[in-house]
């Protein structure tokens, strides 16, 4: 993962390769719910700094297969609008 800031604006770009399976992304807000081996991951975020708040949009595109029923190359797309507030 590569992040970068400059004037309150933040910048990420990152990756996963190897395989993993029932995947807990976002800080474990976010769980797969059935079994699927991951084996590529590519994700990009952007955000801003406003009056004490984080706001940030990420993308993120997995490759898959689902394993129950083996059904390969399964695609999941995320796009993700966060807002963090510190107090």
């Amino acid at each position: 993962m590569l992040h970068m800031g400059y004037a309150g604006w933040h910048a990420g770009l990152g990756g996963f390769v190897g395989k993993r399976t029932f995947s807990v992304m976002h800080d474990g807000f976010g769980v797969q719910h059935h079994a699927m081996e991951f084996d590529r991951t590519v994700m990009f975020a952007l955000g801003k700094k406003v009056a004490g708040a984080d706001i940030t949009l990420k993308y993120l595109s997995m490759r898959a297969t689902e394993l129950a029923i083996s059904n390969p190359d399964v695609t999941v797309k995320s796009v993700i609008l966060s807002v963090g507030y510190r107090f």
